[in-house]
């Protein structure tokens, strides 16, 4: 059963990094709904974890801000969040330095 949770996570792209990351983005969706301990519960995940998660994406957010490297207006930073191939180029690009660069003004978290 966690195995099939875990593959609902991973779509089609077979990326455990997206499955992380859809993993999350659903647990944000029904902690807004009050369903959050349900839905950890129905999908295998630790909300301890997922809280930690949530913590150090906060911190990782106010460092970015703090060095300049992001507006403080989180809406504008997101804006892109949604396109999965960025995404993907970005999670990429943190893996193996040099292997991506970044053209224009982006801005991504």
């Amino acid at each position: 059963l966690a195995g099939t949770a875990k593959s609902r996570f991973s779509a089609k792209d077979y990326s455990d990094h997206m499955a992380l990351v859809r993993a999350y983005e659903g647990w944000k969706d029904a902690e807004r709904e009050g369903s959050a301990y349900e839905y950890c519960w129905r999908n295998f995940l630790s909300a301890q974890t997922l809280q930690a998660i949530h913590s150090l994406r906060k911190q990782f957010s106010f460092i970015l801000k703090e060095a300049g490297l992001v507006d403080t207006d989180s809406s504008i930073n997101n804006k892109l969040s949604h396109n999965q191939s960025l995404v993907r180029a970005v999670i990429c690009s943190g893996l193996f330095p040099g292997i991506a660069s970044v053209v224009g003004d982006i801005h991504v978290i």
